[in-house]
């Protein structure tokens, strides 16, 4: 898929009434992951899990991803959550008093769109190519981790509390990316994203709804527009790239700081994801 159009960023949420759960994508229990051989692993891979918490089968490729971070690590396999479409719940529902949260951003419903998503868990990697279901994502991770790639890229992150009332996590997050390519490219364009882990939530499974579960990687926002800054890179210099983004903090969402990172790649018209890393977000010693 070609990103060099901006997605449009929806503002109006979907209404959760009347969701059909028939809307998963159903894999047996004896197909849902099969392991493969390790192999030597020199760049990243960004894996796009579009879920949804009325998603009945979801967790099972939750379940997925983190086997797959366990074979490769967390700092080769980045995988990002996108709650979208009419199994998730958008963060306009959150009532923190009541313990209903909502997961789906604006961003999320945009990529969801973008990707022509009806059924779910589906995913995509390196932002190239077809969605898939999640017993196919082990042998894609594997070809995706094995492509050689010429670009490499380096993030550091400040976070900068704010003036806040008592008990808030607000401040913000400035983001350093530098990039260095060894050959000629086409377009390009560098992307953060933000993802919080450990999020206590209700998530729907086929026999029951655990209001606890705790939803990992996923995502808060996205620094730029899609598909991201262009930028033009000389073979063989490093190049910096800066930006920011200001931690949401309010009725709707609430961004713990301790649990955030920042997921920052380049991607090339017509190629997808050539390199990209998570950092964790560290707030300053006081």
């Amino acid at each position: 898929m070609n990103f060099k159009k901006h997605i449009q960023i929806l503002a109006s949420a979907a209404l959760l009434s009347g969701m059909a759960f028939t809307a998963c994508d159903d894999v047996k229990e004896g197909d849902r992951y099969i392991e493969l051989p390790k192999i030597e692993v020199e760049r990243g891979a960004l894996l796009v899990d579009f879920t949804g918490q009325m998603c009945v089968n979801c967790p099972a490729a939750h379940e997925a991803i983190e086997q797959l971070e366990e074979q490769y690590g967390r700092d080769k396999l980045v995988a990002v959550s996108v709650h979208g479409g009419s199994l998730a719940m958008p963060v306009e529902i959150t009532n923190f008093n009541s313990g209903l949260v909502g997961l789906m951003v604006a961003e999320g419903r945009a990529l969801n769109e973008a990707w022509s998503i009806d059924t779910w868990p589906r995913g995509v990697i390196n932002l190239t190519g077809q969605s898939m279901n999640f017993d196919q994502w082990p042998a894609a991770v594997r070809a995706a981790l094995s492509q050689a790639t010429d670009i490499e890229l380096k993030v550091e992150t400040t976070y900068a509390a704010k003036e806040a009332a008592a008990g808030t996590e607000n401040g913000r997050i400035d983001i350093k990316a530098t990039v260095t390519s060894h050959e000629q490219h086409g377009n390009l364009y560098v992307q953060y994203w933000i993802t919080e882990d450990g999020i206590q939530a209700m998530q729907r499974f086929p026999d029951k709804t655990d209001n606890n579960y705790i939803h990992n990687n996923v995502l808060r926002a996205m620094v730029k527009s899609m598909p991201g800054e262009k930028i033009t890179l000389t073979p063989g210099e490093a190049s910096e790239f800066e930006a920011s983004v200001d931690c949401r903090y309010n009725d709707k969402e609430r961004w713990a700081i301790d649990n955030l990172y920042v997921i920052a790649y380049v991607y090339e018209d017509g190629k997808g994801v050539q390199q990209v890393v998570r950092h964790k977000v560290v707030p300053a010693a006081e």
